[in-house]
């Protein structure tokens, strides 16, 4: 019966450790920074003065074909290059904005902002107005803009996705006005304003009950221990 009894605890701390060996929380995945967001649609938002809208296929400088990025060394430096594509030249007056949101936490309440206009790249934050660098390396080939961001500018990345809008200011006439004209890039085409949700960087929450079966687990292996001792004191 004795024997019955050792076999049974040892079944039930077999059990036990498993469990709670089942349930350690594994490290988190590194952070993939190469997106590739594409939207073929000719969506370009026109905003009229007295507050109507229209979408077109033109400009096509402010058109996003798509919005990607990449991790690679380069200067003996971690560069994220994130890069822009239109169907039409890229613009460098200073009308025309191509405006990128970095987000490295999923928290959104401050991430980074990468803006180019008129040859200049500057990154800052959305929370103040004073930049982190005023003069990010940028190259325009043709129809496409790619800005070079340090890593080491972005201090703890946790999380990592972008956005992008481009935009432009055209005056037609005094009867019409100014029109602004503006695309929307992101990872779901047509999705203007989006920002990433909360949750683990795939965008799943965390796996509910993880705390619940973990002190379950505990608590079993105490059990268990507690009941071996007094067992051998007998």
């Amino acid at each position: 019966m004795k024997k019955k009894g050792n076999l049974i605890m040892v079944l039930l701390l077999t059990l036990s450790i498993s469990l709670l060996a089942f349930n350690v929380p594994v490290a988190a995945q590194a952070i993939d920074y190469d997106l590739d967001y594409s939207d073929p649609a000719s969506d370009v938002t026109w905003v009229y003065e007295n507050g109507t809208m229209e979408n077109k296929s033109e400009p096509k400088d402010v058109n996003i074909k798509w919005l990607r990025s990449e991790m690679e060394a380069a200067d003996g430096a971690l560069k994220l290059t994130i890069e822009l594509a239109s169907p039409g030249q890229i613009r460098t007056d200073n009308a025309t904005f191509y405006h990128f949101n970095i987000y490295t936490s999923d928290a959104n309440a401050s991430h980074f902002v990468l803006n180019y206009s008129n040859g200049n790249c500057r990154l800052g934050t959305n929370i103040t107005d004073s930049f982190i660098n005023s003069s990010v390396d940028h190259t325009i080939t043709g129809l496409r803009l790619d800005c070079f961001v340090n890593l080491s500018e972005l201090g703890n990345v946790t999380y990592f996705n972008i956005d992008a809008t481009a935009e432009t200011r055209d005056y037609v006439n005094e009867t019409v006005g100014w029109i602004l004209k503006k695309d929307f890039g992101w990872q779901v085409p047509g999705s203007p304003g989006s920002t990433p949700t909360n949750g683990t960087e795939n965008g799943e929450e965390g796996t509910p009950g993880f705390g619940i079966i973990t002190v379950i687990s505990a608590t079993g292996l105490a059990f268990v221990v507690v009941t071996w001792a007094r067992r051998r004191k007998e």
